[in-house]
């Protein structure tokens, strides 16, 4: 659960405890998690976005692809990120997960 002004995710249960808060340095305004692994859509810049991955064992995150465009969600294809425009009707693929891949323990 991504929580955009209060720029936290919360790892959710089964049941809907939190297991898990992740304070962020800006607002998100999607996520997706892939296992351990958090990736995020962050506004870093208004008018941009980055999606950016968070490793697990609280590593530092790493900014994946910048997008010079305020794009929300993130919903994952099993290889690549949907995006929708922030204000109008596009919505974009990226291949951010692709180039990076997934994280190995």
């Amino acid at each position: 659960l991504s929580q955009r002004y209060d720029k936290r995710v919360l790892r959710l249960a089964a049941d809907g405890a939190v297991e898990q808060t992740i304070d962020l340095p800006v607002q998100v305004t999607g996520i997706h998690w892939d296992g351990p692994t958090l990736w995020a859509n962050l506004r870093f810049d208004k008018g941009s976005s980055d999606i950016t991955r968070f490793p697990a064992g609280g590593r530092p995150f790493e900014k994946v692809e910048h997008n010079p465009q305020s794009f929300a969600s993130l919903a994952f294809d099993g290889g690549g990120f949907w995006m929708s425009d922030l204000r109008g009707p596009t919505i974009v693929r990226s291949d951010a997960f692709s180039a990076v891949g997934r994280e190995t323990p």
